[in-house]
This record gives C-alpha cells, sequence and structure tokens, in this order.
C-alpha cells in the first residue's frame, strides 16, 4: 500500500536510526578494511617490552576492536573475526589494558573460550596493587612488576573483573574493598575524580565517568542487599558520592570534548566513557542533553568510510582503529531497544531498590535473546518520550502524591500505548491504595481485577497461574493499561537478583512480550510515536470526523484519532477535525465520517436507532468498530440494526468500492492487507479486508469491523489485539473518512 512510508518519515529528527546504522555499518567496514594480514590491529611492538607503556599493551588495540566487533552483532564465527581471536589467543599478555579489553572478547564467547578468561582474570588480579590512597586502597598499574597507577588504568581493570564477575567467576571481596576505597579516596570535592590524585589534580569529565562507573558497580553489585529496607538509599553513603559525581557530570559534560579547552584527541575514549554511566545510571539527559542522540550526532559527523572515526589532534597509537572502535562500542550498545523506563519522582522513594530495573532489564535480555537497556526518566519528561519503552515502572513504599499535571502525563502515556508496572516495596499498602486511587481517577469506568489463567499476561511465554501471579490489571477491553505486582516484594526480588521462585521474572518477559507484540521492540530511534509536522506549500482541505458517545465503553483508545489525524496531515491527506457528539444526536449534525466504537455488548435506545436511521437516509457514513476485535460490541450494534432494517442483512463490502480501492477520494488501495501475527494465528493467512456493510441505493453505509482498527490506528505493537495491522487499520480508516466527507 502506497501509506507505507508515511510513518517513516512522518518524524523528522536531528539524528535517525538509519543514520545510525549507516554509521555503524561505516565503522564495521573500517575496522575490517584496517585489519592486518595477521589477523590484528596492532602495529609491531618496541624491542623493549617490559616497561614500555604500550609495549606492555600490545594486543589492546585487537582486543579493543574485536571486542566492538563482536558487540555490534558480527558473529565470532566470522572469517575476519575468527582470525583476530586466534590471533588474541596467541598474544602474550603483559598489561592491564589489553587484559582487561581480551577478557571483554572472552565474554562475548562460548563456553569453549573460558579457559582463556580464566587465564586473563587470574593475570589481570596480579596488576591489582596497593594504592597510594591511605588504607587498604588497591588501584592497577601498567602490569606486573610496574609502580603508578591512573584512575584510566584501574577502570579499565575494574571493567575487566566485572566482565568476569558477570560470567560467574568469584573475585576476592579484598579487590571489591580496595577498588571502592581507592575511588572514594580519589574523589575531589566538587565531585569529580582526576587522572592521578598527586600534587594539585584536576578532575575531568572522563575520568568522573570512570568514577562514577565504579561508583555503580560498586553499588550494585557488592552493595545490592544492604537496599532491603526501604528509604535507606538516600542517606547511603556510596549513593552521596554518586550524588556528586553526577552533579559535576551534570555539568561540564558536553558530548565532542572531555573538558573545556582540551582538542577531540580522546574523544573516542570520552564517549565511551559517557555511554558507560549513561547505562549504568540509566540516565537519558546529561545536562538537559539526550546523551546518546547528543553523541551519536559527533560520530555520525566525524565518521568517513576512508578513517573511521578519526578525531583531528589525536596521537598516531589512538587515531583511527581505537577511536572507530569506542565510536563503534557507543552506537551499538546505546541502540538497542529500550526495555523499560524507571519514573523519578522527585521528592519521593521512587528508587529505594537502585539495581532492580537494571537487574530485570539484564535478565529478560537475556532470556528473549535480545540486547535492551533500561532508562531512568524524570516526572518533567514528556510523555511522548516515555514511550522509548513499551513498559514504565513506578515502585515505591509509600503513597505516591502527583499534581493534576502530573496524573495527566501518566494518563498520556497509557494513552498513546504505554503499559504501567507498579509494585508496592515490602508490600506496603499506603503505594498500593494511592496507585489504585490515581488510576480510577484516571480512569473510571474500568477497576483492576485478577489476571485470569488465559489472558496473555499469564500465558504469552511462560504458563503462570493465577494463585502464582499475584498480580492485578487494569484492562479498558482492547489492551491492559496498568499491572500492579502484589504477591511479595518484587522489587526486592529484582534487586537481590534472587531467583528461587522464578515467577516474577517470568511474568516480567511475558509483559515484555505482551507489550511488544511478541518482541517486536522498537529500536531507541525508532519512531515510537507520529506528531503532526510542520506543512509548507498550500493548505490542506479539512474533513470531519465525529466520535459518537454513549453509556458504555465508547473511548477505549482516546489517542488513536489524534495518532490518525497526524498521519493523515503528515501524509498530505487532509487535515482532520476530531469532533464529540451524544450517538442520538448525531441526525442532526453535519458529522462527516461517525465512528462508534465498543467492547461489550450494548442496548441502544429508540432515540440513537432513530439518529442512526436519519444520518444513514442523509447519505452519511457510520462506522461500527469492535474495538480489540474480541468483544461482542458489534454483534449487540447488528441485532440493534435490525430492529430498524428487518430487511438489510450484512455482506462483504466490494472490492470495487472507494473503501477498498482509494480511487477518486484521495485515498490508499486497501485490495491487500496485513493483520496483526496474533490474528493470522487464529485465521489464517488471510490478506482481505473483512468490513461488512449494510447497504442503502447500492451504496455502503453503515459498515462493520468485527476486528480491532483502534489499536492499529494508535500504532503500538501489543499483543492480543485481534484486528488489523497499523499500516492497514490507518490507511482503511482514512478512505472511510474521505469517503464520508466526500458524501457530505
Amino acid at each position: 500500500m502506497a501509506f507505507a512510508g508515511v510513518r517513516t518519515t512522518a518524524n523528522a529528527q536531528a539524528v535517525t536510526d538509519e543514520q545510525v546504522r549507516q554509521t555503524i555499518d561505516q565503522l564495521v567496514a573500517y575496522l575490517y578494511k584496517t585489519q592486518n594480514d595477521q589477523g590484528h590491529w596492532d602495529r609491531k611492538a618496541p624491542e623493549d617490552t617490559g616497561h614500555h607503556n604500550f609495549g606492555m599493551q600490545y594486543g589492546g588495540m585487537s582486543a579493543l576492536a574485536t571486542y566492538a566487533l563482536l558487540a555490534s552483532g558480527q558473529s565470532y564465527q566470522h572469517p575476519q573475526v575468527a582470525r583476530a581471536i586466534r590471533a588474541l589467543k596467541s598474544f602474550p599478555v603483559r598489561g592491564t589494558y589489553v587484559c582487561a579489553l581480551r577478557i571483554h572478547v572472552w565474554n562475548q564467547l562460548p563456553d569453549s573460550f573460558q579457559d582463556e578468561m580464566r587465564k586473563d582474570l587470574g593475570f589481570l588480579l596480579t596488576c591489582l596493587k596497593q594504592s597510594t590512597i591511605p588504607g587498604k586502597a588497591k588501584a592497577f598499574s601498567y602490569g606486573p612488576g610496574v609502580e603508578g597507577w591512573s584512575n584510566s588504568r584501574t577502570q579499565y581493570g575494574l571493567l575487566g573483573l566485572w566482565e568476569a564477575a558477570k560470567r560467574g567467576y568469584p573475585i576476592p571481596n579484598e579487590a571489591w574493598e580496595g577498588l571502592q576505597r581507592h575511588f572514594e579516596g580519589t574523589q575531589l570535592t566538587d565531585g569529580s575524580w582526576p587522572y592521578r590524585a598527586s600534587g594539585d589534580p584536576e578532575g575531568t569529565v572522563a575520568m568522573t565517568a570512570a568514577g562514577l562507573t565504579a561508583m555503580y558497580i560498586f553499588r550494585d553489585f557488592h552493595h545490592a542487599q544492604a537496599f532491603q529496607s526501604p528509604g535507606k538509599l538516600l542517606d547511603y553513603p556510596i549513593q552521596t558520592r554518586i550524588n556528586n559525581g553526577i552533579t559535576y557530570f551534570e555539568k561540564h559534560w558536553q558530548p565532542d570534548r572531555d573538558k573545556p579547552g582540551r582538542d577531540k584527541s580522546f574523544l573516542g575514549y570520552h564517549l565511551y566513557g559517557t555511554e558507560r554511566v549513561g547505562l549504568a545510571s540509566g540516565r537519558k539527559y546529561f545536562g538537559g542533553k539526550d546523551w546518546f542522540k547528543a553523541g551519536a550526532q559527533v560520530i555520525i559527523m566525524m565518521t568517513t568510510p576512508e578513517h573511521g572515526f578519526a578525531t583531528p589532534g589525536a596521537s598516531a597509537y589512538s587515531k583511527g582503529v581505537v577511536d572507530s572502535s569506542f565510536a563503534l562500542l557507543f552506537l551499538t550498545r546505546g541502540r538497542v531497544p529500550v526495555f523499560m523506563n524507571k519514573l523519578e519522582l522527585p521528592g519521593a522513594h521512587w528508587n529505594n531498590r537502585p539495581a532492580d530495573v537494571a537487574h530485570l532489564a539484564r535478565w529478560v535480555s537475556d532470556t528473549v535473546e535480545q540486547e535492551m537497556n533500561w532508562q531512568v526518566l524524570p516526572i518533567t519528561a514528556e510523555p511522548e518520550v516515555w514511550l522509548e519503552a513499551p513498559i514504565l515502572y513506578l515502585a515505591g513504599h509509600e503513597a505516591v502524591e502527583l499534581t493534576p499535571e502530573q496524573e495527566a502525563k501518566v494518563k498520556r502515556y497509557i494513552d498513546l500505548g504505554g503499559l504501567l508496572v507498579t509494585t508496592a516495596d515490602r508490600g506496603d499498602r499506603r503505594f498500593t491504595e494511592s496507585i489504585q486511587a490515581m488510576m480510577k481517577r484516571l480512569y473510571p469506568l474500568y477497576d483492576y481485577a485478577p489476571i485470569d489463567s488465559d489472558d496473555e499476561l499469564a500465558n504469552v511465554v511462560f504458563p503462570i497461574g493465577p494463585s502464582r501471579i499475584g498480580a492485578t490489571t487494569l484492562h479498558n477491553g482492547v489492551r491492559h493499561l496498568a499491572v500492579h505486582l502484589g504477591r511479595g516484594d518484587a522489587s526486592w526480588v529484582f534487586q537481590s537478583d534472587a531467583h528461587t521462585d522464578p515467577t516474577p521474572w517470568q511474568f516480567m518477559v511475558n509483559a515484555y512480550y505482551y507489550a511488544t507484540e511478541k518482541g517486536h521492540a522498537r529500536l531507541r530511534l525508532a519512531e515510537h510515536f507520529v506528531p503532526k509536522l510542520r506543512r509548507k506549500g498550500d493548505a490542506l482541505g479539512q474533513v470531519t470526523v465525529t466520535r459518537a458517545q454513549y453509556n458504555g465503553n465508547w473511548n477505549p483508545e482516546p489517542a488513536a484519532w489524534e495518532v490518525q489525524s497526524n498521519v493523515m496531515h503528515n501524509a498530505g491527506i487532509a487535515g482532520v477535525n476530531v469532533n464529540t457528539t451524544d450517538l442520538a444526536s448525531i441526525g442532526s449534525t453535519d458529522a462527516g465520517l461517525v465512528h462508534v466504537v465498543g467492547t461489550d455488548a450494548v442496548t441502544l435506545t429508540d432515540a440513537q436507532l432513530q439518529a442512526i436511521r436519519k444520518h444513514v437516509d442523509r447519505g452519511g457514513i457510520i462506522l461500527f468498530e469492535n474495538a480489540g476485535g474480541r468483544g461482542v460490541f458489534t454483534e449487540s450494534i447488528v441485532d440493534a440494526l435490525h430492529q430498524i432494517y428487518p430487511q438489510q442483512r450484512l455482506r462483504p463490502i466490494s472490492l470495487k468500492s472507494p473503501i477498498i480501492t482509494g480511487q477518486d477520494i484521495g485515498g490508499i488501495d486497501t485490495s491487500t492487507v496485513h493483520y496483526r501475527v496474533y490474528t493470522l494465528l487464529r485465521m489464517g493467512d488471510i490478506t482481505m479486508p473483512r468490513l461488512l456493510s449494510f447497504n442503502f441505493d447500492g451504496e455502503p453505509r453503515i459498515i462493520i469491523s468485527s476486528e480491532d482498527l483502534s489499536a492499529g490506528m494508535l500504532g503500538q505493537p501489543i499483543w492480543g489485539v485481534f484486528g488489523y495491522s497499523t499500516e492497514s487499520a490507518q490507511a482503511l480508516i482514512t478512505n472511510l473518512t474521505m469517503l464520508a466527507n466526500q458524501r457530505r
């Protein structure tokens, strides 16, 4: 259908996912192009490799490039990657950087490479020395037998230990504790970290990224068990250090330089450090900037097929391969879908368990074999930004007190297709009751109810019986709007990374598959909402749509027509004016297309039936839609219509109708349509529209859609909806709208 291209062009951004993908391809090609005949990227090592700093790190460039290629999705069986891995295995390891980076490579590979991981971990621990910081602090030197440390070497040594720990290798407690003391001892009073602590140290953004990354590792791994009691995080010492570091980072971070006045020699290193802090903290913004978009824009502008990401002024050693590898890691690790947003509520205990969503995102990613990130988003951000993740998470142990404006943002996110997941820390009733009260204010027609055993949330992947779920859900008849995890203390299960009872973890995998239409998670910079774009040139013709209101669930998807209107506007088809009128009044208005939506059986009044007759007699078109495609709304409508049209019978709309062809109305060819996968699994492979009609004077004027159109118009990937794909739903609605207004 011609409508297909509208969504991809509707949301103009400074940086697009397509630009990121193309740049990733350029960087991958550049690394392959610069690989030497021996299968690696390192220059010839100096003769004296015992104490020469870079000589000790021989193999580091190759380890970094190989890790970047693997992280970008290149297979370890790719001939050039396989050659690089063989070369890495052959290198004699003499330094901290190369050893730590090589551990990153082994962690990307199957278990058959774990002997290499084990050997490198043992060597890396020999590089851990007594720090000059008082106490039992420890730091990394360039390698065994070499004195002196820096926070750069120490962060990479720590990252190597962290990679091994994630693979299950035990790290001595004295290593964690010594490294924590070192980073605590080197943090400056302004919250920053320097390269070294001697003389008159000056903090930099890149070294502050190193310190913050270390603090997040210590907090979320070594101190994870400290936060069982809600309310402890705010005054926890390591969190205070993180807060001070973030304050400095927010104030000084820029995407294109490590510090004012410095050239771009260390830009790749700087951006990769930024990404680590962004992913570890979950923060989307630094200094009011979306760090991934801003950094990606710099990389895109400075990458060429000939030179990769080559920063001006970079040293011969770091130029090209190293910067390109860092840039590739930044783009590939930051580009992946965002699984869940954690809602930040200033002044509230929204983050009692700071690693709960991080652990959950990692486990779900591993389970569904799809790399995903998570984010912390402030309540001040716009709901359209929240929509980058299909799930919004909110936890706490006190009553949630939002302003009306903040509550409206929560509703806006849900209306746009998001799923709200809440859980009370320690099962605190104050939190639960406040959430229930808020949702009742926002959605007075719906009540929380237990999840049925045949519900998609209970069985889309893992079959979970109702007694094991302990969750309640708010459903609008089309989809789940909100889920409350009420059994046990789910956020503590996630924070403590406990898997004794797999139910909470399995349920969240089900929630992920439900909210992404079985794993169709959108990439971070993909289009999550279609805004109305400014148009140049001639003004569009205007059309009218009337939403018919009645006593029932007449508006389950309040944002569907907003998205539909934006799509038609952006495609240059028409400007859409959407009105709401009581169903009993449609016969006396210039209604255009009348759209009547429902999910449950309804009984129409005589006044409503007569208004329908009057609208049809005037040549108007009215669409009755069974939103969600699973209720009995349209069945009850057909029964009611037979009261005023006893001789009429439903028939398929002719394939020659403008509703299908789009001809002569400025519409779209819908003779071939697409359905949601959920629908095809139950109906087989069908490609024809299933609209039915009552015809008058040979024309279809009462249209019946037993399959969903509203969720399709909304445009979010949701499992369990029986109806048309987004593209086809929007195209069919476009044709109905244009035809109805032509007949006015």
